[in-house]
C-alpha cells in the first residue's frame, strides 16, 4: 500500500479503539487507585507540612530544656 491510499489513523476505527485502549492502560498505571492522589504520591516525593515544619522547629528547643 502507497501513502496515498492508507487510511489516516484519525479515521481508522480499529486504530482508534486501539489508542484509547492503550491511553487507558497508561491512565491506570499512572494513576493507580485515583487522580486526587496522583498529583503528589505518585511523584515519591511530598513537600512538608504546616506540621512537618512546626515538629523540625520545635525540636532544638526540647533538646535545650533537657
Amino acid at each position: 500500500m502507497t501513502p496515498s491510499t492508507e487510511i489516516p489513523g484519525h479515521e481508522n476505527p480499529a486504530y482508534v479503539e486501539k489508542s484509547r485502549m492503550l491511553m487507558a492502560e497508561r491512565d491506570a498505571q499512572i494513576f493507580g487507585k485515583g487522580r486526587a492522589f496522583a498529583t503528589r504520591t505518585d511523584q515519591g516525593w511530598l513537600p512538608p507540612s504546616a506540621k512537618d515544619v512546626d515538629a523540625v522547629l520545635a525540636e532544638p528547643a526540647k533538646e535545650t530544656e533537657a
